[in-house]
């Protein structure tokens, strides 16, 4: 069940519409179009001499979302104009009993009906990425040390080492259970603390390869100190290297044919190969689930 929506504007203020409680806001949502899994669009080709057609590609279509509002308080008609500015890009997070998904799209329209006894407004806003994604940043560490308690503490033996600080994971790789309704992008992000060449990333089960070529990279290595962050997410890819507080693009420095590594709905095995320093790293992949709908 949905309880509340959210809304950002441009300039940072949040609009809270709490179905429940319309009189906070002084807005009562009437309905909302558009929460639910996009429409898809599915190219086909003709068969010539033959019944039917052949497939070619498929994608799912921008989502629209319609809010009807009615107002109940004298200065909520001017209010919408301030938190749906037509053209603008707002953000969108939708509150329900289990989950909180977000998204950002652009005001379509904003039209009120003013001399209505009952008057209230109707809000089309444009998305272009069709799905709705998780508020909340996932993290899962490839390699490197976990933590395993939190403060407060206690060691009961003063001879014994009862509590583990941190466990250091090796390449072994980690599996993430993926709950999302379709292929996500990640961030692979990894902290050096030492000498590391030639930087492969593997996702096992899909048999998918990303690697770094540490002879394009500058000194021809990572080494104490850098920070490199790899976006496999569509439309933002990218792989900068952080050094002594200056940033360089590595996107020269892909292996040949990369392919770009994603999540997929399910099991995804995780895991790394270097050809030196194998200890020398922490690596994590942090991704938000990606849904459909609410």
């Amino acid at each position: 069940m949905i309880e509340k929506v959210l809304i950002t504007n441009p300039s940072g203020a949040t609009l809270e519409l709490e179905l429940a409680r319309p009189e906070l806001s002084g807005f009562a949502v009437l309905s909302i179009d558009g929460l639910g899994p996009p429409t898809g669009a599915i190219n086909l080709t003709d068969l010539g001499g033959t019944d039917g057609s052949a497939f070619n590609s498929a994608r799912a279509n921008k989502r629209n979302i319609v809010l009807n509002l009615r107002f109940i308080s004298d200065d909520a008609r001017r209010e919408s104009y301030k938190y749906f500015p037509v053209k603008r890009n707002v953000k969108i997070a939708v509150v329900s009993n289990d989950r909180t998904v977000e998204t950002e799209g652009y005001v379509e329209y904003n039209n009120p009906n003013i001399f209505s006894p009952e008057s209230g407004c109707s809000i089309s806003i444009i998305c272009p990425d069709p799905y709705l994604y998780d508020s909340s940043l996932q993290t899962a560490i490839i390699a490197g040390v976990s933590k395993e308690f939190t403060f407060p503490f206690m060691n009961n033996s003063l001879t014994e080492n009862l509590i583990i600080f941190g466990e250091y994971r090796d390449n072994a790789g980690v599996n993430i259970e993926y709950e999302g309704n379709d292929d996500a992008g990640i961030n692979i992000v990894v902290h050096f603390s030492g000498d590391v060449t030639d930087l492969r990333i593997y996702n096992s089960l899909t048999r998918e390869i990303l690697q770094i070529d540490t002879s394009l990279v500058p000194g021809g290595k990572f080494i104490h100190g850098d920070g490199l962050v790899i976006s496999t997410i569509r439309g933002n890819k990218f792989i900068t290297l952080t050094r002594d507080g200056i940033d360089y693009n590595l996107m020269n420095a892909l292996g040949r044919n990369p392919v770009w590594i994603r999540l997929i709905p399910g099991s995804n095995v995780f895991s790394y190969a270097v050809t030196s320093g194998d200890s020398n790293m922490i690596m994590r992949v942090e991704y938000k689930i990606k849904y459909e709908g609410v």
